[in-house]
């Protein structure tokens, strides 16, 4: 009995999503007024200590308030941790986490401005296995049953942070800036790819600022802007394979320039990204799912497995109207002044070409009440889904997604509603699973006697198929379909099959 045997290294991945609140405190003027806030998160470290995963960041909040002085902004950054059991990890293991917030709410309480987020950990849990099975045999007395499998491994894995700037020139028509209040950002890598040993990342920051203008008839103004970039990373020892790119807005800086007719129209960006890129290759095995022997009976010791692969990233884009009622007991909205608006993907659930993603979003607006005259705001959480369909979804076992936010509109539908137009890009990451069956060892027992012999009659039992049949009575499989015609694999049941075993002398 000769076998040929090899191990198998393989990656498991599978999602893990995490949840805390981070709340913070600043002292303000007892008779200021709360117009909005606006938060975004960020992991700067995770760690995989046994089965325990600690992850840490930094939560960043922006209140725009109005006092007596006029409107200004209050910044706080919070630092946050998490660590808790991960069920499932091994001493191997090892995890990729990005954050984000939901459900963004300030309010003031006895000269004190209170303000609280719930960030979400999304963390890509990644257990690598080993594994020794059979991959051949020699003998004509054994049957074999293979199956190919594909084996995906994470080759290369990288924390990434990089700083991106671009100067943008406001439009003629809005007026001029004295103040910037708030800069909310999504980030969309559009494109990842590795030659020379070195990775390139391409894509696009999306920037939605409000300022406090010049003008005193429409004191807060807010511009939406786009602007592409590029960065280069080198990678070590890496030539090959798919990069997969997750990246999130660490921290945004700015700086408000005069144009060359002196007027201050001119705001500078410097904005700080951060992540991780991990870099996967497929392997390809034939692996021996099951055998056994005509002359001698072995028991094969059979081990199954669940291998997950990574394919090639792909874009779709979308565009979603959103409806956002105003919470209970505002004033009625009169005229828009500024919308942010934060969208995060939770859940996808895929059914034939067609997704379904599950979003929320955080909308802070800035508007002028009716009646008063007086400027007002608010932070409300809206649920909503987008539902893309596509032929690149099909044979798709699970799949990740990014979204981010690439143009926004809102609309004023009435006092108490208004509509977000806005424009998403999808970014999906499709993931197969494979299940198989290997063959890790062999036992043979040469004084156990395999069953009767000579011309058996069998009547195909509920759930059997010929191999299963075959291997009980040590039969070959194609002499077995030789006699009894054209036999399925999977015969009727209570269908009578002929069985012809020799005695072996």
């Amino acid at each position: 009995m000769d076998f040929n045997s090899e191990k198998l290294s393989f990656d498991c991945t599978e999602k893990r999503n995490y949840s805390l609140n981070v709340s913070a405190k600043e002292l303000i003027d007892d008779d200021a007024k709360l117009l909005t806030v606006t938060a975004n998160a960020c992991c700067n470290r995770c760690e995989m200590l046994n089965n325990e995963v600690l992850i840490e960041g930094v939560q960043n909040f922006c209140a725009v308030i109005k006092d007596e002085n006029g409107i200004k902004k209050i910044e706080r950054s919070e630092r946050f941790s998490l660590n808790e059991t991960c069920h499932g990890a091994t001493p191997s293991s090892y995890m990729l986490a990005s954050a984000n917030c939901e459900k963004v709410r300030g309010y003031i309480e006895a000269g004190n401005l209170m303000l609280n987020s719930t960030v979400n950990i999304s963390g890509l849990l990644i257990t690598p296995n080993e594994i020794e099975c059979f991959t051949d045999i020699e003998g004509d007395e054994y049957r074999k049953k293979e199956q190919e499998i594909n084996l995906s491994k994470i080759d290369y894995r990288k924390n990434i942070r990089f700083s991106v700037d671009q100067e943008k020139e406001l439009s003629p028509r809005v007026p001029e800036i004295n103040q910037i209040l708030s800069v909310s950002s999504t980030v969309n890598v559009k494109e990842a790819h590795i030659s020379a040993g070195q990775l390139v990342i391409g894509g696009e920051v999306t920037l939605q600022t409000v300022y406090n203008s010049t003008d005193e008839y429409e004191p807060i103004v807010q511009v939406t802007d786009n602007f592409d970039f590029s960065q280069i990373i080198e990678l070590k020892n890496i030539d090959t394979g798919i990069p997969n790119v997750n990246l999130s807005v660490e921290e945004i800086n700015t700086s408000i320039l005069p144009n060359e007719q002196g007027e201050i129209r001119r705001i500078a960006y410097t904005v700080g990204l951060c992540g991780y890129v991990f870099t996967t290759s497929v392997q390809q095995k034939n692996v021996i799912s099951d055998m056994y022997s005509i002359s001698n009976k072995i028991n094969c010791e059979i081990k199954g497995i669940s291998v997950s692969e990574f394919g090639e990233k792909f874009n779709i884009t979308s565009n979603k109207n959103i409806q956002v009622k105003l919470p209970e007991n505002k004033t009625p909205i009169a005229r828009i002044n500024s919308v942010c608006f934060m969208p995060s993907a939770v859940d996808v659930q895929l059914k034939s070409s067609k997704a379904t993603i599950k979003c929320i979003g955080e909308v802070c607006a800035v508007y002028t009440a009716s009646g008063s005259g007086e400027a007002d705001g608010f932070n409300t959480t809206v649920e909503f889904d987008i539902v893309v369909d596509s032929m690149l979804l099909n044979d798709i076992d699970k799949i990740l997604v990014n979204l981010s936010l690439t143009d926004i509109q809102a609309v004023l539908v009435s006092g108490n509603e208004i509509e977000i137009r806005g424009g998403f890009d999808l970014n999906f990451v499709p993931q197969k699973m494979n299940n198989c069956t290997l063959v890790n060892n062999v036992i043979l027992d040469e004084n156990e006697t395999l069953p009767e012999f000579g011309i058996i009659i069998y009547n195909v039992q509920k759930g059997e198929n010929l191999w299963d049949i075959c291997k009980k009575y040590g039969v070959d499989i194609d002499e077995v379909k030789k006699l009894n015609g054209d036999i399925s694999d999977i015969p009727e049941q209570n269908k009578r099959i002929y069985i012809f075993r020799k005695l072996a002398v």
